[in-house]
């Protein structure tokens, strides 16, 4: 299974910030859209089903190699040898304003389209461990598309917002604007 999230510049500010901010410009455009990424990875890794953890943890690999904090938001299941197998199957490929996130764990499609992605609900075992209760009819997803749309309009949005701020603090000058700030995510906190 595999997921590609594309940005499209519709802002007519933007063309003449980018224009102000030369390269520095496409570099904080695609930073901003490896956040919207990490948004939406960070919201299926908490809100993914979790027995073993190794379909969770299929979903980690651009994360990881990015060096982002997606750990804020694991819930405590799972078991370290079934994440250590899904994050050896997780994959992911990125160009300009394209990313591909991959998860080659064999199970992982066909429980979403029989269960839904997202559906367990962590409970604590007789035995004290954090375990998970199924939900009958989880949520798929492709159910997910227009929320983590919606993510990729805020994350534009924070981004234009702050190269504006950068644009004016520097003067307004078409060649001396500001650094622009990178976007920042909160973790996600409801399913």
């Amino acid at each position: 299974m595999s997921l590609t999230f594309k940005v499209i510049n519709k802002d007519p500010d933007a063309a003449d910030l980018m224009a102000a901010f030369g390269d520095d410009w496409n570099q904080a455009a695609q930073d901003a859209h490896e956040m919207w990424v990490m948004r939406v990875l960070e919201y299926i890794v908490r809100f993914s089903r979790v027995d073993t953890g190794r379909s969770r943890a299929g979903w980690f690999n651009f994360m990881d190699l990015r060096g982002y904090n997606y750990r804020r938001s694991l819930p405590p299941t799972g078991t370290e040898e079934g994440t250590d197998e899904g994050r050896a199957l997780g994959d992911s490929i990125s160009e300009p304003f394209i990313t591909t996130i991959i998860n080659n764990v064999n199970y992982v499609e066909p429980m979403n389209r029989r269960y839904g992605l997202f559906g367990f609900k962590p409970i604590v075992r007789k035995d004290g461990k954090i375990g998970s209760a199924k939900v009958e009819k989880g949520i798929m997803l492709e159910d997910r598309v227009p929320l983590f749309e919606q993510y990729g309009a805020d994350n534009w949005q924070k981004f234009i917002e702050n190269a504006r701020e950068a644009f004016e603090a520097g003067g307004g000058r078409k060649f001396k604007p500001g650094p622009i700030a990178p976007v920042t995510n909160e973790p996600p906190l409801t399913l």
